[in-house]
């Protein structure tokens, strides 16, 4: 048998065996990296500071935010009907916590800049690892239904107001960011519950 011969079928077994751990990965709810890539600076900058790079969360970017969303091992529906004054969401990183093998303890950042100017602006994370209990979301916090008689809970302090919400293992938040510039409150909190009337089902 020829060399090259030997050589596709040996690259085939090869891509073959990748393809079908990759596909038990994300049949086992993890994050699919197969569209993603690792953010470089990231590691540059710990590098920098001393960091060890072996136990440090390792963080991806992707080519658009529906790639990333995709990649995802739970559902996060990207709201795309927001305030004039915004642009549409964008992709911050998607990390990946604890032990990078398992591909599991995943959270995603995205935000919305404004069209002039820095502030104020919208951030929406989602993890499916750490979230606060039922009795933390309710401290200090203004109940709402959305939905399907969903609750979610707003916090607001001098310069954000804050949406949380808890759904199959997985805790959402939307934050408008107001810097240190005045805002209005009423309006902020319509902003964040409209947001999550498009992503809550």
């Amino acid at each position: 048998m020829k060399k090259w011969i030997q050589y596709i079928i040996i690259i085939t077994v090869i891509f073959f065996i990748y393809s079908r751990d990759n596909d038990d990965l994300k049949d086992k709810g993890t994050l699919d990296i197969t569209n993603l890539e690792v953010y470089e600076e990231h590691i540059q900058m710990a590098m920098r500071l001393g960091y060890n790079i072996g136990k440090m969360p390792t963080r991806y970017t992707a080519d658009s935010l529906d790639t990333a969303v995709r990649a995802l091992p739970y559902e996060l529906i990207v709201p795309t009907q927001l305030p004039a004054s915004f642009k549409d969401f964008e992709l911050l990183f998607i990390t990946d916590w604890n032990n990078k093998k398992d591909r599991k303890e995943i959270a995603i950042e995205m935000w919305a800049k404004p069209i002039e100017g820095e502030y104020p602006f919208i951030r929406i994370s989602a993890n499916d690892f750490s979230y606060p209990s039922e009795d933390e979301l309710i401290e200090d916090s203004e109940i709402m239904r959305v939905g399907n008689n969903h609750d979610v809970y707003i916090t607001v302090d001098e310069y954000t107001v804050n949406l949380n919400w808890i759904d199959q293992k997985v805790y959402y938040k939307i934050s408008y960011l107001a810097g240190a510039n005045r805002y209005d409150e009423e309006n902020a909190k319509q902003v964040v519950l409209q947001l999550a009337k498009q992503m809550i089902r």
